[in-house]
């Protein structure tokens, strides 16, 4: 009984290794080429798998990602590595390989004698087909009128890998990428990473950098990626603010939170939580569009329209308490928080408050230590208002969606969270004059509240 029922499992798995090599799925092989050619199985990799796109070799059991958008001047160089072959002329090879600007290389290391001329040394030439993603190494073999004079000798490789420094290359004759013929494995010499920043590629990062930038961001200068220092397909004043920083800290500290208008905001950590110690108070979208200002009123609590307002329209409030924002800014997909920041979640907000012990103690340790700007109810909720988490929570007030008028500063302290609950509201929580704890639900989002922003 019991060999029956190996012999059954057996045959089930042959089955299952025919079914997979018969259908090619995922245009992976199982054999190398000399059993393909032998027939003894019926796929490798084939152009098909490693044409465009994810490229797949079962022959390595590894993935290769077809590079794209490379061209000639990507591979010039003093590349080092091996040149290997697995099949009949098996050799692993150290190699290395000069290629140069005018189509010419040069093998300075080749102990195996691999991608020479013997008989015309110095006619070797290198050409990359960017339609084909073919590397192609020639040489002359000999001179014959049949040629119309040189005749060539070389050796095609599909580049199966390119960046970091690194190129990975299987021979292709033209029916697709076949490790097992030959391959190499190459590392280009005095590479390094691009320099954050570095724009004009100097390797320094410094005023240089911040004056072609702003003049690609003025249309004087073509786009340059190496200015999207965000890298969101767009150069504008936050990729300047951000290069700015770069050169002040000669990096780019993960605290820095710095909006599109230039605010710069103290920061804290808590628990593992990197928050904006003050209140946003940012006019623009991340693209640099204004967030519409609403002075008037009558004209206070859109449910689709952002809109900012500034308490009381006294400029020297939002200097110290921030904006005052409806919901609809969060929900814009311009952005409102800086870049690498968002508006925190209920959830997150939840984090923060079970850290601090719980949402019944968590205001106290939240909320400005003594009475410059709130007003308490009792000397024991101000003794309680100790700040020891380093949130800054301020009592900023509210603009009511009814009427548009600001009321409450100096008694509570509300905060949007980017969670909704139904269409027309939002989650939010606030700080209050007469308890040390931290209140929680929902409310309409065309009302207006303070916003703090989270690092991602």
């Amino acid at each position: 009984m019991i060999r029956i029922l190996i012999t059954v499992l057996i045959s089930i798995n042959l089955f299952c290794l025919t079914f997979a090599q018969d259908t090619c799925e995922n245009n992976c092989g199982s054999g190398t080429l000399q059993e393909y050619w032998d027939g003894e199985v019926d796929c490798v990799c084939s152009l098909d798998c490693a044409g465009y796109g994810s490229a797949c070799c079962d022959f390595y059991d590894e993935c290769f990602e077809n590079p794209s958008n490379l061209e000639f001047s990507d591979f010039i160089g003093t590349w080092n590595g091996n040149i290997t072959n697995d099949q009949t002329w098996s050799y692993d090879d150290p190699i290395s390989i000069d290629i140069e600007s005018n189509g010419g290389y040069t093998v300075t290391n080749n102990p195996g004698g691999h991608l020479v001329s013997d008989s015309y040394p110095g006619t070797e030439e290198v050409h990359y087909n960017s339609s084909t993603n073919i590397l192609t190494f020639q040489w002359v073999l000999y001179y014959h009128y049949a040629c119309g004079g040189a005749c060539y000798s070389g050796v095609t490789f599909q580049v199966m890998e390119y960046g970091d420094g690194e190129m990975t290359l299987f021979y292709n004759n033209g029916s697709g990428p076949a490790p097992q013929a030959t391959s190499m494995y190459l590392s280009l010499d005095g590479w390094f990473p691009d320099l954050s920043g570095d724009v004009n590629e100097d390797g320094f990062v410094n005023v240089n950098d911040v004056v072609i930038a702003v003049n690609i961001v003025l249309g004087m200068s073509p786009f340059n990626e190496l200015a999207d220092i965000n890298g969101d397909s767009i150069i504008n004043v936050q990729d300047i603010i951000l290069l700015v920083n770069i050169i002040l800290w000669e990096s780019e500290p993960e605290d820095v939170c710095e909006d599109i208008d230039g605010n710069v905001y103290e920061t804290v950590w808590i628990g593992e939580q990197l928050w904006m110690a003050e209140n946003l108070k940012v006019t623009h979208y991340n693209n640099g569009d204004a967030i519409t200002h609403i002075t008037n009123e009558e004209h206070w609590g859109s449910l689709d329209e952002g809109q900012y307002g500034v308490y009381d329209d006294e400029p020297t409030n939002a200097n110290i308490y921030g904006n005052i924002y409806n919901w609809a800014v969060i929900g814009d997909i311009r952005g409102i928080c800086p870049v690498g920041w968002h508006v925190h979640s209920d959830d997150e907000y939840t984090v923060l408050t079970d850290f601090l012990g719980g949402e019944s103690v968590a205001g106290g340790k939240m909320k400005e230590a003594g009475l410059e700007h709130w007003n308490y109810d009792s000397d024991q909720i101000s003794l309680e208002a100790t700040n020891e988490s380093g949130f800054t929570g301020l009592p900023a007030g509210h603009r009511n969606t009814n009427s548009g008028d600001y009321i409450y500063m100096g008694f509570y302290g509300y905060f949007w969270s980017s969670t909704e609950n139904g269409s027309d509201l939002a989650w939010r929580r606030y700080l209050l004059h007469y308890s040390s704890g931290v209140a929680r639900d929902t409310f309409g989002k065309p009302n207006g509240f303070s916003i703090r922003c989270l690092r991602d």
